[in-house]
């Protein structure tokens, strides 16, 4: 049931993060949280982990693998480590990196 209801949350239908804004700080956030040596590498060129710019990802693999990471592998999730907003921005960052022009992102819920 809670995969459902994050795949409902953060599903691509929703408004285009067409807001340069959006993908700056998802660039900080994973610059923060993936980009590290034994991680992504800088803008996902790779590091410990594999490389993760344009290998053809789609929006919804990339929003499943860093909301609920990878079982036996050091790609944990983000879900409850990284705010909406963030996680919306690094999802949003990472789908660029994979070559998709306007990644969507869900609205975020004001608070």
């Amino acid at each position: 049931m809670k995969g459902a209801l994050v795949l409902l949350l953060f599903s691509p239908v929703f408004a285009l993060a067409q807001n340069p804004n959006v993908l700056e700080q998802g660039r900080e956030v994973f610059n923060k949280s993936c980009s590290s040596g034994y991680c992504h590498g800088a803008a996902g060129a790779g590091g410990g982990a594999p490389r993760i710019a344009a290998r053809g990802f789609d929006q919804n693999f990339i929003t499943n693998t860093v909301t609920r990471g990878i079982a036996n592998t050091g790609m944990q999730a983000f879900a409850n480590a990284l705010s909406r907003e963030e996680l919306n921005a690094v999802v949003a960052y990472v789908a660029r990196l994979n070559g998709i022009s306007n990644p969507s992102t869900p609205p975020v819920a004001s608070a």
